[in-house]
């Protein structure tokens, strides 16, 4: 669903947009790679103590050069595209806001003189809270297509050892993508209810702070220290059971890629080195589907700050 935010953020995101590219391809370079690394060195262990057990000719011809040259490859290909993804996606979506917050500021302005009833301070908890709230929408941007490509590698990685495997794999990423969704409605509504115990624990230390004179002289120092901690306790719960939330979010991801493992073992017809390629690749693929999730979820939490906005 469109809203009125699009056209600003589009325009303000437009100079960046190269390096949102750059970005996602990284994302996708560091996500197979990822992917690949795992699964190569599942077969290369298991291929290795099948070479020495059957003997001393089997071992001396297993070429393990090529391998663990794809190893090491693999994982400075992940850790260089990795790197390079975080540094390009956060410098594009800090730029992306600073640019989107200007111009917010100017519409916020214009509409505070036209309205006289709104308060000012509502206009800067929008540049400051609705607006951070964006962040993680962008830079979660290039990441979710790079969890994509590596959920395609997994797939592929799984369908060498077992197509009916691969099959159930992608059945349980359907599956978890479907039960984390309202696992993400209800950590929206209690993101919503940290922000709102925020905010109202701010103004309360606020007209505290206001009204301090008068709190010392007729001694209500007390009572208006219970009312803090009461509101701050509050708060505290509602961050509880937001992270509560994000953990049952993650276990999904994690049951998902355990059960996908166990099928690559129940099915596969494949020789042991390459079912444990495929097994570690499901493993390994849990990663990807966790960040799937997250973002599934982030879109959520973040709908309340684009509509405020």
């Amino acid at each position: 669903m469109k809203s009125a935010l699009d056209t600003p953020l589009r325009d303000a995101a437009r100079p960046q947009r190269r390096h949102f590219r750059i970005a996602a391809l990284l994302a996708l370079l560091a996500a197979v790679a990822a992917i690949g690394l795992v699964a190569i060195s599942g077969w290369f262990i298991t291929a290795a103590a099948a070479a020495g057990l059957a003997g001393i000719v089997a071992a001396q011809a297993f070429n393990y050069l090529i391998p663990s040259a794809a190893i090491r490859l693999l994982a400075i290909t992940r850790t260089g595209a990795r790197y390079g993804e975080r540094l390009l996606g956060h410098q594009a979506a800090l730029r992306t806001l600073a640019r989107l917050r200007a111009d917010l500021f100017a519409h916020i302005v214009d509409s505070d003189v036209a309205d006289p009833a709104r308060s000012s301070a509502d206009g800067s908890a929008r540049l400051i809270h609705d607006v951070d709230a964006l962040e993680e929408r962008l830079v979660r941007g290039p990441t979710t297509t790079g969890a994509l490509a590596g959920l395609v590698a997994t797939l592929a990685a799984i369908a060498l050892a077992s197509p009916a495997a691969a099959l159930v794999t992608l059945l349980l990423i359907l599956a978890a993508m479907g039960v984390a969704r309202p696992l993400a409605t209800r950590a929206a509504q209690a993101q919503e209810r940290v922000q709102a115990h925020v905010a109202h624990l701010k103004r309360t230390l606020v007209e505290q702070s206001a009204a301090a004179a008068d709190i010392a002289a007729y001694g209500l120092s007390t009572p208006m220290a219970d009312t803090v901690a009461i509101l701050a306790r509050q708060g505290d719960a509602a961050r509880a059971a937001l992270a509560r939330l994000d953990m049952m979010t993650m276990m999904v991801g994690i049951l998902a890629a355990a059960v996908s493992a166990i099928a690559v073992f129940a099915l596969s017809s494949s020789g042991l080195p390459l079912t444990m390629l495929a097994a570690l690749a499901a493993l390994a693929g849990g990663e990807m589907l966790a960040t799937l999730l997250r973002a599934q979820g982030q879109a959520m939490r973040t709908r309340g700050s684009v509509d405020r906005l």
